[in-house]
Order: C-alpha cells, then sequence, then structure tokens
C-alpha cells in the first residue's frame, strides 16, 4: 500500500483489527509485521494516538549499521562526504536556478552574521542539503539523511571555534561563486578544498570524542 502510495509519510494506520482484517492475517501476524516495519523505520507507533507511516529509514538503518558520530567514523565519514558531494556537485554545477541561487546566498550570509551556534549549523546544512537535493535523485536524498546525524554534531563541534567558522564562511563563498559562475572545475576544486579543511579541523578536534 505504501509502494502504490495508498499509504504516505503522515498518514495514520486503520485500527489493527481493521487492518488485519483488510490485509487478510491474523492480528498476532499483523504485530510481529508491525514491529518490523517499526525497526526498520517505516511505521511508528504513537502512545494514546495509534500508529503513522514515517520516513526514518536512513536513520534506523545508519544507526543498525554503527555509523554513529565517534571518534572512529570521522575520517570515514569525511571521506564518504567527498565522494558524495564532489559526484553531486559535477551534476548539478551549471543547473541552478536563480531562486535557489537566493537561497544559497541566504545561507551563506548567516555564516557572517552574529548568530547563535545553532543558526550557523542549521545555515550550513541548509545550504549542502540544498545541493544534494537538487537534482531529486531519492537515493541521494536517503544517504544525505543517513549521514545527517553525524554531519549535525560534528558541526556543533567545529563551530565552537571562530577560525573554523570564518574557514567555514570563505568555503561555502567560493563554492557560491563558482556555481554563479557555472564554472566545472571551481566547483569541483571548491568543494575539494572546503573537505580537505574540514578533515584538518577535524582532526584537531578529534580529542573532543570519547
Amino acid at each position: 500500500m505504501i509502494r502504490k502510495g495508498e499509504l504516505k509519510v503522515g498518514d495514520k494506520l486503520p485500527k489493527e483489527a481493521d487492518l488485519a482484517r483488510e490485509i487478510g492475517v491474523g492480528r498476532s501476524s499483523l504485530r510481529e509485521g508491525m514491529k518490523i516495519l517499526a525497526a526498520y523505520g517505516v511505521v511508528e507507533p504513537r502512545q494514546g494516538e495509534g500508529t503513522f507511516i514515517v520516513d526514518n529509514t536512513a536513520q534506523c538503518i545508519s544507526e543498525f549499521m554503527g555509523f554513529f558520530p565517534d571518534k572512529e567514523n570521522l575520517d570515514n565519514f569525511i571521506e564518504l562526504r567527498r565522494v558524495i558531494e564532489v559526484g553531486n556537485i559535477i551534476s548539478i554545477y551549471n543547473q541552478l536556478d536563480p531562486v535557489t541561487i537566493k537561497t544559497l546566498e541566504k545561507t551563506v550570509a548567516a555564516l557572517k552574521e552574529d548568530r547563535s551556534v545553532d543558526d550557523y549549523v542549521a545555515a550550513d546544512m541548509e545550504f549542502h542539503s540544498i545541493l544534494l537535493s537538487y537534482t531529486g535523485n531519492p537515493m541521494l536524498r536517503q544517504i544525505n539523511i543517513m549521514i545527517e546525524a553525524m554531519r549535525k554534531d560534528l558541526l556543533y563541534r567545529l563551530f565552537c571555534h571562530r577560525e573554523i567558522l570564518e574557514d567555514a564562511y570563505t568555503a561555502h563563498t567560493e563554492i557560491l561563486a563558482a556555481l554563479k559562475a557555472q564554472d566545472f572545475n571551481g566547483c569541483v576544486a571548491a568543494v575539494v578544498g572546503h573537505i580537505d579543511t574540514t578533515k584538518d579541523h577535524t582532526r584537531k578536534i578529534a580529542r573532543e570524542y570519547r
């Protein structure tokens, strides 16, 4: 029903007895199936409300595979970002529309303004999410969701340091300038430079991880 689009994210499932009857299975079998779907992040039981369709599959898989924001995963995470973001910028470097460019400009400007760390983290994540979602590739979107928790945790640790935040502003400014110019080589170089700098900063703050 989900695959056919009959059930969408946010929809509430029918009562257990009604759903079991509709599917044609016993209630005990239905409960077991629901436990599996909940573990996969497809449904979410809510106390006193019922069971709802959700889209938490990527997070559940990431946690199941042990991809937690810890010291051991940092280098692997950065290199995964390199593969994803360089590949993505190659696909979109000359495709962005003026409205998207304007939105990116706002996120970059936020990194220079006097704001909270929460705002800086949100701006950085929005910038990269916009770029990674631009192709409309659902698989790329799910991969981005998988690494979202690790990205956010790392950004909070990085942006506590003023010099790192300033480097982030410079890097995002360079990426944006290359995108505006539709400069293929400039885009790739800017993203690679950003990842390299982030990797250096990450190694410096690695001792903060326990």
